[in-house]
């Protein structure tokens, strides 16, 4: 028959005693338990502009988990997503979690995603294998207001992060031309449509020592559909660091940006020549803005 103790030494005694072995195989399995996490996930895009996160069963240890996504300059501010357990008997098969675009919020900014135990209130953050963005960059908004965009990366030390973006009303500038005397935008404007609400185009002088403190206006012409177009001249523009922004003349403008698409810190690929001292950019936020020397 199976023993019913198991027998420890106790060196402070010198004495062997006999321990239930119940009690030893519950010691182990709680040591097991309460092992490190080491989550590992791959995502991808779904149809609706949502995330799905493919969690490796290989570093969860425990019966239950939950994905967290956590601001990353708002702590405060976090979701809790249930990780589900694989599908059928295959345990090399992912724990999943969806955030769903339609039924989710998330605030501008970054976002960690960690996968929590609640057993024991163990939090690691996920590692990233793999984070595909490609079912992006056919997908638009979602109709309506606010207009919020998604995109899944990597960061620098490896780990799996989302940013968002959040905006009552958001301009995309698809095509950004920097001619000779002129820079000219088109795009599209998303969660306003076309109701005259922004009919112009302003240039807001960024904040500096002599700089010019006067914004600069020019006139939207309306395209097809919701598309949009303007120009500014070089010769409008005193030297300074200029935003570019769709509003009234009175009121709060919207910037002008590139959020679209599959690609985070667009400062660092979308890059444009500088002409007689002017030259357009697009900043970490993805915001467009013009540098004239």
């Amino acid at each position: 028959p199976a023993p019913s103790s198991a027998l420890v030494h106790r060196p402070d005694s010198g004495r062997t005693v006999r321990t239930p072995l119940l009690a030893t195989l519950r010691g182990k399995v709680g040591r097991l338990i309460r092992k490190p996490l080491h989550p590992t996930a791959s995502c991808r895009i779904t149809p609706n502009g949502g995330l799905l996160v493919l969690v490796e069963p290989t570093g969860l240890i425990g019966g239950a988990f939950t994905l967290t996504v956590t601001h990353r300059q708002h702590p405060a501010d976090q979701l809790r997503v249930p990780l589900r357990p694989p599908v059928g008997d295959d345990p090399d098969q992912p724990w999943t979690a969806e955030l769903d675009r339609s039924t989710l919020s998330l605030a501008e900014g970054r976002w960690d995603l960690h996968v929590v135990r609640p057993s024991d209130g163990a939090r690691r953050r996920v590692v990233c294998r793999y984070a595909e963005g490609r079912g992006l960059l056919t997908l638009r908004p979602r109709p309506g207001s606010p207009v919020g965009w998604w995109i899944p990366y990597p960061t620098v030390d490896g780990y799996l992060a989302l940013r968002a973006w959040q905006r009552p009303v958001h301009p995309e500038a698809e095509e950004i031309d920097a001619g000779q005397d002129a820079v000219t935008v088109r795009g599209t404007l998303y969660g306003g449509g076309r109701t005259g609400a922004l009919p112009t185009a302003i240039a807001v002088p960024r904040a500096r020592e002599g700089g010019a403190t006067e914004p600069i206006t020019a006139p939207v012409t309306w395209l097809d559909d919701d598309r949009f177009s303007f120009t500014l001249r070089y010769a409008d523009l005193p030297p300074g660091v200029w935003d570019l922004t769709l509003g009234p003349t009175t009121g709060d403008p919207v910037r002008v940006g590139r959020l679209l698409g599959d690609i985070v810190d667009r400062n660092k690929t979308d890059l444009y020549p500088q002409r007689a001292g002017v030259r357009p950019y697009l900043t970490k936020a993805g915001n467009l803005a013009i540098h004239r020397i």
